[in-house]
């Protein structure tokens, strides 16, 4: 409970708190369709593969459903299978490896601009209480991430051309013609000067247009980075719009709309997403999975934030709400991707999230950051007013008396001195 969330237990289907009652309908009986159990799957899968589809029977990505994913749902489940019969030596393997792709295949389909990030380091949020948060609090580690990007929109060559054919213009025009009422250069001076200038700007055409390629090959990069040169500028966010590691100069920002995390990293990472959020003025609830590296069973995870604060500047309160029985059930949100039932259960849930995806996308606006004020949510950055206002006046009087206490101590001695 360090960063202060409140959980919300759910026993039955209809019990889902109304915040995120409608985002959790997703898993009602109807994105839920009964499908082949395991042991007869694998002739209907072999049907599949023999008669594959048509290039005019390929849907379009909003029209994908769980079946068109069958095949890789039945590999996903058999090699989760074969791995839990392999003996163990030493520790428990990895089972990451295994069921990601799938996720990774089915949220591909969300939207064109979907960008998908694996093993993503994220900011933790500071605790309620600054006094309790640890020393040590580090980053978090996100197995999957399903997000919008926003990227910084490069400066054209004809922009930055122009920009510079314009400023040699101007410096040649003082060179020449500093004083127009006492000299004139001559013929053979403007001549070399405009043939320098000719040969300059052809190389810094041609090392514009290597920056550019330089920039469409590292779309995301810092201030100390080698790779930016200042043609493409700097998104106009607060820090705290970002929730991936990283400062200074920034060319994009992540938000996050699917977070798959194991148990240690899932809550956090959620109030993570909710608080950015809050900063971009997105108040559409969070949607997580939560998977072991070593299991096979994912949990959905829905998550809001309490629309009032009770003090100001003081962080919202996280409502994260989830099933109180782990037992399988995908109509509560508990998916096994061992079965091939609840993993199509599963991949349709994540299929209808393409809706909340371009919500997400359509209330993604830099203008409305820029408009809030930030909240100082990230635990990387010290919250000085908290920790230090309350004792400043403390602070003050102590550092008044002992310059009271050194400066008598030294007029009593040059007193003693003259006497």
């Amino acid at each position: 409970m360090i960063f202060g969330q409140v959980i919300h237990h759910v026993t039955q289907p209809a019990g889902w708190p109304e915040p995120v009652r409608g985002i959790a309908s997703l898993l009602s009986s109807f994105h839920c369709p009964n499908k082949p159990s395991n042991d007869n799957f694998s002739s209907a899968s072999a049907s599949m593969i023999s008669e594959p589809l048509a290039s005019h029977e390929t849907p379009a990505p909003e029209l994908y459903t769980a079946k068109d994913f069958q095949i890789l749902i039945h590999s996903t489940a058999a090699g989760l299978s074969a791995l839990a019969e392999l003996p163990h030596y030493g520790s428990k393997r990895s089972t990451v490896p295994l069921w990601s792709p799938l996720v990774h295949v089915l949220a591909d389909t969300l939207s064109p601009d979907v960008v998908i990030l694996e093993d993503a380091p994220f900011i933790m949020p500071r605790a309620q209480n600054v006094s309790c948060q640890p020393a040590n609090l580090i980053d978090g580690h996100a197995t999957l991430l399903v997000a919008h990007s926003i990227f910084s929109e490069p400066r054209t060559h004809s922009d930055r051309a122009g920009t510079n054919t314009r400023n040699k213009e101007d410096q040649d025009e003082s060179m020449c013609f500093a004083d127009k009422d006492e000299s004139m250069c001559s013929a053979d001076q403007d001549e070399s000067i405009c043939s320098s200038d000719q040969n300059e700007s052809i190389s810094s055409a041609d090392q514009d247009e290597l920056i550019s390629s330089a920039d469409q090959d590292e779309p995301i990069c810092f201030a100390d980075s080698d790779s930016c040169d200042g043609s493409v500028d700097s998104l106009d966010l607060p820090l705290q719009a970002h929730m991936l590691t990283g400062r200074g100069r920034r060319l994009s920002a992540v938000v996050p709309v699917l977070l798959v995390a194991d148990p240690y990293n899932i809550i956090p990472l959620l109030c993570s997403a909710l608080y950015q959020r809050h900063v971009w003025g997105i108040r559409q609830p969070v949607v997580g999975l939560c998977c072991s590296r070593t299991g096979t069973i994912a949990t959905a995870i829905f998550g809001w934030l309490e629309s009032d604060q009770s003090e100001e500047g003081r962080m919202p309160t996280a409502h994260l709400a989830f099933s109180a029985d782990f037992r399988l059930d995908p109509l509560m949100g508990v998916f096994d991707f061992t079965d091939t039932s609840s993993a199509t259960c599963l991949a349709q849930f994540v299929l209808g999230l393409r809706t909340h995806f371009e919500d997400i996308k359509g209330a993604t606006s830099i203008e409305a950051v820029n408009s809030l004020t930030p909240l100082q949510w990230r635990s990387d950055v010290p919250d000085f007013e908290t920790q230090f206002w309350g004792q400043s006046d403390e602070q003050v009087a102590s550092w008044t008396h002992q310059v009271y206490v050194q400066m008598s101590a030294r007029y009593k001695f040059l007193l003693s001195m003259t006497s």
